[in-house]
């Protein structure tokens, strides 16, 4: 098959959880003999080093797009203020990047195009006008839960009124987004069946991220002890 995949951070290097189930579904296609194209976005907290494009290029045909996705506190406050679109949405919303996803769909078919998040969804319309591919939605989280749990711990006044409007906002968009693709791929059946509640009537399949266990081995010092294992990106607040 011919599969375009779309991220709003780069997959590689798989150093965080979202980063490494992007790039764990992106290699499996590729070594099952599928041609791959990545359109990804290169922000500030996640750029490509040349070394990094280049092991991406050998693998898949590669495209990148410099998006700023840095949190503006001006920005934020209009968005508050004027929109009722979730700021974590907003900030993914690029001219740039959806011109390029235009000129790649027009210029070769592809039979599957996945957005590997919740933030890639107002590019459907995009895909739809340009391309007869399957959309699948790659669901890494039930978004509008995490920030309700941010809302529920918060103790700065200011800072909880805020996130309790941002995760009533996320799940209005959550629920606006479903069924808008032609697939649905949650990380864990504990998601399809919030997806399902909320009304996901799509078909779906659970795919966890995959781990290269090769890759990591417990220190010698800690043989034959309990021991924990834990993958994540601890600049992000969830974690």
């Amino acid at each position: 098959m011919n599969i375009l995949q779309v991220c709003n951070k780069s997959p590689y290097p798989p150093h965080d959880g979202g980063s490494l189930a992007s790039y764990s579904l992106l290699r499996s296609f590729s070594r099952l003999g599928h041609a791959v194209t990545l359109l990804t976005m290169c922000t500030p907290k996640h750029d490509l080093s040349q070394q990094d494009k280049n092991e991406l290029s050998a693998m898949v045909r590669l495209f990148t797009v410099e998006v700023d996705t840095t949190i503006n506190k001006f920005r934020l406050l209009v968005n508050l203020i004027f929109s009722r679109l979730p700021y974590n949405a907003e900030r993914f919303i690029s001219p740039a990047f959806d011109a390029t996803l235009s000129r790649i769909l027009q210029n070769t078919s592809y039979d599957i195009v996945q957005l590997e998040g919740l933030y890639l969804t107002p590019y459907i319309g995009t895909i739809r006008r340009y391309s007869k591919a399957r959309i699948v939605l790659r669901a890494h989280n039930v978004e509008n839960e995490i920030w309700s749990r941010l809302a529920s711990q918060e103790s700065g006044i200011l800072k909880k009124f805020y996130f309790k409007i941002l995760s009533r906002r996320i799940m209005q968009y959550e629920i606006a987004s479903l069924n808008r693709y032609d697939l649905l791929v949650p990380i864990t059946r504990r998601d399809l069946d919030i997806f399902k509640h909320l009304g996901n009537i799509k078909p779906a399949h659970v795919c966890p991220a995959a781990l290269d266990v090769e890759r990591f081995s417990v220190p010698e010092k800690f043989s034959g002890l309990p021991t924990l294992f834990f993958l994540g990106s601890l600049d992000w607040r969830p974690n």
